[in-house]
């Protein structure tokens, strides 16, 4: 693991970031009952397939290619 060379280009990855934060809610959404009240049936699902689609549509543009 590195850290990143230009600390200001961490926001680059915030859709890692928010990929994990899915994770860790879908997970507790299993185990912590006081979640499932408050967020919907799917949500979660439904939440994941955005960020995977959306992350390769961006990764897959020609301007981002380097």
């Amino acid at each position: 693991m590195k850290l990143i060379p230009d600390w200001r280009l961490a926001w680059r990855f915030s859709s890692i970031w928010l990929a994990a934060a899915t994770a860790l809610l879908s997970t507790a959404y299993d185990y912590l009952p006081a979640i499932r009240e408050a967020i919907p049936d799917g949500w979660v699902k439904w939440a994941a397939i955005a960020i995977i689609a959306a992350r390769i549509v961006h990764q897959r543009r020609p301007e981002n290619a380097q």
